[in-house]
């Protein structure tokens, strides 16, 4: 599982400034891309997440929505990737590109030891599907963590 982060902010790079602009790039030939995400409500827990599959073409292959019922914005996100990657193996997909924005669900599937962890079979499940697609790469926005790409 390989691990690439980009943000909108300028950063630096060896002394010199990077700017990252956002926008949807196709994913190489022979590679598929999932991008999903998942929210929810902070006041009501209601959730939700969803999720697009799209070829080298950058043409759709399938889409998805799920309303969850009540959980946390980061059981959103494991909810989002989790359908996306059943998507991709129902559809026989062998090399995808996950895209999201959620470093936390991405270190969590990364990590071994998820024993204690209240998603820890959510993260079970996200890896067996994994394990089931040989090429799964890792794009994860960090809008809002910026401070991750300065430590």
């Amino acid at each position: 599982m390989e691990f690439i982060s980009t943000s909108p902010y300028p950063t630096t790079v060896n002394g010199s400034l990077v700017c990252n602009n956002i926008k949807w790039d196709k994913p190489p030939e022979g590679y598929f891309k999932l991008n999903t995400d998942g929210s929810s409500f902070r006041t009501s827990g209601v959730a939700a997440c969803g999720g697009l599959i799209r070829n080298s073409l950058g043409k759709l292959v399938v889409g998805f929505a799920r309303n969850i019922g009540i959980t946390s914005a980061l059981g959103a996100e494991f909810w989002g990737v989790r359908d996306g990657l059943i998507m991709a193996k129902n559809w026989g997909i062998q090399n995808i590109i996950v895209e999201m924005d959620s470093l936390i669900v991405f270190k969590l599937l990364s990590n071994y030891d998820s024993v204690n962890h209240p998603f820890h079979t959510m993260i079970l499940e996200c890896k067996e599907l994994m394990a089931q697609i040989p090429h799964v790469l890792f794009v994860i926005y960090l809008e809002r963590l910026i401070s991750v790409l300065i430590i």
